[in-house]
Order: C-alpha cells, then sequence, then structure tokens
C-alpha cells in the first residue's frame, strides 16, 4: 500500500481501543494508509457519544484523522487549539473528521 490508498476502518470506531489504535498506528509513520470513515459510522460516534453518553466536550486530540485535519499537529498541538471550542468540542471533532473524509 502506498500513503495516498484510503482504508475505510468503520468496524474498529466503537470497538476495542488497542485494536483501534493498531489499525490508526499502522496509518502514521511511515503512512500505510489514510484511514477514514463513513457518515454512518460518524454519526453512530456523534449518538454514542454526545447523546447517549453526555459527552459534547469530548476530544480524541491523539486521533489521527483529527490532528491531520488540523495541519499535521501533535496531540499536545489539537488539545491546545481545541480548547477555544470548550465546552463543545465534540461536535468541532465531529465538523473535522466529515471534512476529512
Amino acid at each position: 500500500m502506498n500513503p495516498d490508498s484510503r482504508v475505510v476502518l468503520n468496524a474498529c470506531v466503537l470497538a476495542n481501543f488497542s485494536l483501534r489504535d493498531l489499525f490508526l498506528t499502522l496509518a502514521e509513520a511511515p503512512p500505510l494508509y489514510r484511514p477514514l470513515w463513513n457518515r454512518e459510522i460518524l454519526d453512530e460516534v456523534q449518538r454514542t457519544h454526545v447523546g447517549k453518553l453526555g459527552w459534547p466536550d469530548a476530544f480524541p486530540s491523539g486521533d489521527l484523522v483529527l490532528r491531520r485535519a488540523l495541519g499535521d499537529c501533535t496531540a499536545k498541538d489539537a488539545e491546545r487549539r481545541a480548547e477555544r471550542w470548550r465546552p463543545w468540542r465534540a461536535y468541532a471533532g465531529m465538523h473535522l473528521w466529515r471534512e476529512a473524509t
């Protein structure tokens, strides 16, 4: 695979974190592929984290897709940049994910 290849990771978004992190790590340095999720999965993440769990400020700053959407920054930089979106960072993250897919 080359770094421009796209892989849809729908099955691992709500699954076991270690499996999800493995797939996302494989997409990092050196990048093997570009991880993507479809709209249905993004909607489910929003319903689960924001709707059911009540986490409107949840922001996974280490998420590869979010970090790339913010300009290939580090997790620490992503966290700092997302501070201005409090207390609605989960919604900002959803917009970034949608733009990236």
